[in-house]
């Protein structure tokens, strides 16, 4: 039969690298609605610049 210190042990473990990988994960999503509200500034700026040299042109 297994120690149960040394289960509890492994449980406890286990448990950290859960918790870091979910703060892990929590840091990469929090990075992607960064660039994703990044990319979209750029479009908006892109369309203004394109809408303006149309006008320019027409």
């Amino acid at each position: 039969m297994a120690n149960p210190e040394a289960t509890f042990s492994q449980i406890e473990n286990g448990l950290g690298r859960i918790e870091t990988l979910m703060a892990q994960q929590l840091e990469l999503s929090r990075q992607q609605h960064e660039t994703a509200q990044m990319q979209g500034r750029h479009i908006e700026r892109l369309m203004g610049v394109v809408e303006t040299l149309l006008q320019r042109v027409a």
